[in-house]
């Protein structure tokens, strides 16, 4: 039973939609992650192909009338500190100290 639920819960959970259920469209996620990294397409318009894919893939009634928009909404509110993670200037003092520790450690 206890792998059962292991198998499900790594399934549902796979991460691809950071911290939150996956279900069929860990791809949806992972094409957004990737978005919101390059910062190619705007913060809203990467936002909105999300919710159009999760639409598109999503389960049963929730596909079209929830789901989407929970996730959506879950972007905006919390998204917008990781937009362009891949284009800002690195920290260097940081990388410098990180290199450090690992070297000690």
């Amino acid at each position: 039973m206890a792998d059962k639920k292991a198998a499900l819960n790594s399934k549902v959970m796979g991460d691809g939609c950071t911290l939150s259920p996956d279900f069929n469209f860990t791809e949806c996620c992972n094409k957004h992650d990737l978005d919101y990294a390059e910062a190619k397409i705007s913060r809203s318009e990467a936002d909105k192909k999300l919710r159009q894919c999760i639409a598109k893939k999503g389960l049963g009634f929730y596909r079209f009338r929830v789901l989407p928009w929970v996730y959506w909404a879950g972007v905006r509110v919390f998204g917008a500190s990781h937009y362009g993670n891949e284009r800002r200037p690195k920290c260097r003092i940081c990388a410098f100290f990180r290199q450090k520790i690992t070297f000690l450690g």
